[in-house]
Order: structure tokens, then sequence, then C-alpha cells
């Protein structure tokens, strides 16, 4: 089991997501910064959305641990997972 499995299979139930493909990489061997751009969480925390230095989004929010909602999704790489977060927090997106 790779590091980052171990990270995520743990007792917590949520997960920062990074969109590319080399996820894996940036996660374990690159230094990132993340800048918060907003969250629907009156207490503060999950679920909140953040950009990267790397020209990248991050996204906090519950895992999805049930083997049927994950079955439906397509080429979920190894090392990939799948949050769920609020549609309201995608207002925190801006147009380029």
């Amino acid at each position: 089991m790779s590091t980052l499995q171990k990270r995520l299979t743990g007792s917590r139930q949520d997960a920062t997501i990074i969109a590319p493909s080399n996820t894996k990489q940036r996660i374990l061997g690159d230094v990132m910064r993340l800048r918060f751009l907003g969250t629907n969480s009156e207490q503060g925390t999950c679920p909140a959305l953040y950009e990267t230095d790397h020209g990248t989004l991050a996204i906090q929010g519950t895992l999805i641990m049930d083997p049927e909602a994950l079955a439906d999704c397509v080429n979920r790489a190894p090392g990939e997972v799948i949050v769920e977060v609020p549609k309201e927090l995608m207002r925190f997106l801006r147009a380029e």
C-alpha cells in the first residue's frame, strides 16, 4: 500500500484531492502551496476549495467509500479518490 493510500484509508473521512493525473507524484514529491478560495461551512472546516501554486485545484470534502458509487466512476487510476462536496461550493471558482 502506498503512502498516499495509507493516508487516505485511515479513520479520517475527509481528503484533499488534486486534479492532474500525476497527483501521487505531486503529493508525495513536490512542495505545494494552497490558496484558500472558499467554504460553505460555518465552522470553517470541510468542505473547502483551494487553488494550488501548480495551476490546479484542490478540493476538501467527504471521502466516498461506497463501492457501488465508486463503481460508477470512469477511468479512476490507482491512488485517485473521489470526494463529495455540495454544488454550492463551486461558486468560489472564478472564470478566467
